[in-house]
């Protein structure tokens, strides 16, 4: 198994969560799993779902919840990731950079890799491409960043920026009634 990132708080809930091939059919390594997790004593029941082309386990174990999700990744070789959360450990997220008023937040995932600290935002908003630029820009200046260097088509921007050894880049597709952006912040210093 491998780490995926030194930490991870997806949400503010702090996650473990390695990553793993085998040569074993999807189908051995859940039914692996499953056994394994309802055998333990106390163990609550292991629910079973399917998200997209992953079968995925998840089962509270304490204050803690673990999951495993397993697809094929090409004939005869599957991929997983095996993760353990920490509900009773939640903090709420706080943001890198101030979003415009108008977008909800769906996701926040923090994460230090090798040292280097990151921030993955996804949000939604009920604006028009060129009002969220606009507001975007204005919002980057104001922090510090460099001048936004951007790519426009007609349903999407890019946004990025730098500032220090922080780098700032957004993606932001229009929507029916709006539009969904992903921020990236990686490096600087965190709030």
């Amino acid at each position: 198994m491998e780490s995926v990132g030194d930490e991870i708080r997806v949400n503010g809930t702090p996650m473990l969560v390695r990553r793993f091939e085998a040569s074993q059919p999807a189908d051995a390594v859940v039914d692996y799993f499953d056994h394994e997790w309802s055998n333990e004593p106390y163990a609550k029941p292991v629910q079973h779902t399917k998200l997209g082309t992953w079968t995925v386990l998840n089962q509270d174990i304490g204050d803690r919840h673990r999951s495993v999700q397993v697809r094929e990744l090409a004939p005869g070789t599957i991929e997983g990731l095996l993760a353990v959360t920490s509900p009773a450990l939640h903090r709420e997220p706080v943001l890198a950079i101030r979003l415009p008023l108008d977008f909800s937040i769906v996701s926040v995932v923090d994460s230090t890799d090798q040292g280097r600290v990151a921030q993955q935002i996804m949000a939604s908003s009920h604006q028009s491409l060129n009002i969220i630029d606009n507001a975007i820009e204005s919002e980057l200046r104001t922090s510090g960043w460099s001048t936004p260097q951007r790519r426009k088509t007609a349903n999407a921007l890019l946004i990025s920026a730098n500032r220090g050894d922080a780098q700032f880049d957004a993606v932001i597709n229009a929507k029916a009634g709006g539009a969904i952006a992903i921020f990236n912040i990686v490096g600087g210093s965190r709030p």
